[in-house]
């Protein structure tokens, strides 16, 4: 990506800033105080300036961004150059790093899982009936799906974990 210059300020502009410059340094040596209020008053400005320009604080054009070149693009694209090196590194530190293995054995453990594994759990308060009487209810529930994952599948080849 070629690197982008800044656009240059005209002559009307950089006499301001060194006359401004010229200015603080004149006060500050007359009178510190006066030079600290006026460094105040031109921080606040620019604070009110920059809240004023956008919402977002990275889209400010104050000075202190002007200097920020912030490449346009998805994630894929920018980093595309960089994923064959990642993928490297990561599967090296999986295969030598037992902390790196126990992060990807419990991340495909809790996202991948082993597949849907219905269980009951009716309340004997929300039935109206004891509590014996609703285990019951949640365990037949539970054999009742045990039983019928063999037939869920049309063609009759596969079960319901297969399917999955």
């Amino acid at each position: 990506m070629p690197l982008r210059r800044r656009p240059r300020r005209n002559r009307t502009e950089n006499f301001r800033e060194r006359a401004s410059g010229f200015v603080d340094s004149f006060v500050r040596m007359v009178s510190p105080r006066a030079a600290a209020r006026r460094a105040a008053a031109q921080h606040a400005l620019e604070v009110m300036t920059e809240s004023r320009a956008s919402s977002y604080h990275g889209a400010s054009q104050g000075r202190n961004f002007e200097d920020w070149d912030a490449p346009d693009g998805s994630a894929d694209a920018l980093n595309e150059r960089e994923y064959e090196l990642l993928r490297a590194r990561a599967r090296d530190r999986e295969r030598n790093d037992a902390h790196a293995q126990a992060i990807v054995q419990t991340m495909c453990d809790n996202v991948v899982g082993t597949g849907i594994r219905p269980q009951a759990e009716a309340s004997a308060e929300a039935l109206g009936v004891s509590e014996a009487v609703a285990e019951e209810w949640n365990n037949g529930c539970e054999r009742a799906w045990k039983r019928a994952t063999r037939f869920l599948d049309a063609t009759g080849r596969l079960n319901v974990y297969q399917m999955q």
